[in-house]
């Protein structure tokens, strides 16, 4: 499951069971809680490329690629922009996900 989704079903979770902000939660979301807090720090050296064009190289072919899933609790979508080069290289940036 996304990082963010994780967090966004742990919220879910605590409405659905209707906890006021000084309940106290329930073991097994107080542990999947901490285990995504520690994953938090794992993401600070991620970085979204969103140059699309380098103007010095040979791009063989370009294409859109959309990709989507979705189970009980939550969905997603994403469209890529794709690009081989010449050189045999690939290359993907993400465009855009639904707001």
């Amino acid at each position: 499951m996304p990082f963010v989704v994780i967090a966004k079903v742990l919220l879910q979770e605590l409405w659905l069971k209707k906890l006021g902000w000084d309940d106290e939660v329930t073991d097994d979301i107080l542990q999947r809680w901490l285990s995504w807090t520690k994953e938090l720090a794992l993401i600070t050296d991620h970085a979204i490329q969103r140059r699309y064009f380098d103007f010095t190289a040979k791009v063989a072919s370009t294409s859109l690629q959309g990709v989507s899933n979705a189970n009980e609790v939550a969905y997603g979508a994403v469209i890529y922009l794709r690009r081989v080069f010449q050189d045999g290289t690939i290359s993907t940036a993400f465009v855009k996900r639904p707001e």
